[in-house]
Order: C-alpha cells, then sequence, then structure tokens
C-alpha cells in the first residue's frame, strides 16, 4: 500500500508534573515515559517492521526533584526517580530507519496526540495511538498512472 517502508518515528509527550502525582508510580524506576508508555509505540513498529538491528539513544531525568502542588503535600517536594526523556534512532534488520522519542516534560494536553508514522516509497501511513489499542489511520498515497 505505501510500497517500501523507508523510515519511521514515534512520539509522545505528556505532563510528567500531573502524571507523577496522580499515578505515582510513574516516578519510580520502570516507571518512566519509555517503559509505561512508549513501549506500546516500540512494540507496534517491531510487529510490522521485524527486529532491530542496531539501536542509538539516549535517556534523562530531567527535573529529577519537583514542587508538589497536592493540598496534601503542598510546597513539599518528590523525587523522579528515574527516565522522563527518550531518544532513539533504530536500524531495522529491513533496511527501515526510525526515530523515537518519549518525554515526559511537556504540558497537559488532553487527550494525548501521540504520533506514529510510517513513510514508504509510494506513500506515508499514520497510524492510531498504540497505547489506545484502537482507532483509525490515515494515509497519503502516490496516484496510480
Amino acid at each position: 500500500m505505501i510500497g517500501d517502508v523507508t523510515s519511521c518515528y514515534c512520539a509522545f509527550t505528556r505532563d510528567g508534573d500531573i502524571l507523577n502525582r496522580a499515578y505515582p508510580f510513574t516516578a519510580k524506576p520502570g516507571g518512566g515515559i519509555g517503559f509505561d508508555v512508549g513501549i506500546y509505540s516500540i512494540t507496534a513498529l517491531l510487529s510490522l517492521l521485524g527486529p532491530v538491528k542496531e539501536v542509538r539513544g539516549l535517556f534523562q531525568t530531567r527535573k529529577p526533584e519537583r514542587p508538589d502542588y497536592a493540598l496534601e503535600h503542598f510546597g513539599e517536594s518528590f523525587q523522579v526517580e528515574c527516565e522522563n526523556l527518550m531518544a532513539g534512532i533504530l536500524q531495522f534488520e529491513c533496511g527501515t530507519v526510525g526515530n523515537i522519542l518519549f518525554d515526559s516534560n511537556s504540558i497537559f494536553i488532553f487527550p494525548e496526540k501521540p504520533s506514529l508514522v510510517l513513510f514508504g516509497t509510494l506513500g506515508i501511513l499514520y497510524m492510531a495511538d498504540p497505547n489506545g489499542f484502537g482507532g483509525g489511520c490515515a494515509g497519503y498515497f502516490e496516484r496510480q498512472q
């Protein structure tokens, strides 16, 4: 439908200040944005494109000490003990190159607007949020001559 997939990207941003207080596990080891929701995008890419042969990337914990605005803890601070920014490049065995970005240092937007896009030689496919387990897709396709 979109020809050979040459590249792809997925991006997911959210407001960790709000989420870390509502769901404290997201500020603990193993609860960062990459493992909490980013894994759904990576799983979708793996199921569509196959195995990855090389990965390069980085992660950070930006502002590990954050103010708590909840009434019962107002004025206190809490610690973010996990990554809250992940970026990477994936080289798939099929030749496709992918970019990933997961950042929980953004602002609150509802509904969240994650991106999962495949770029092919004959078209582009915009896919639904894999964290939502459903939804539609949209595409742009080259005209057939």
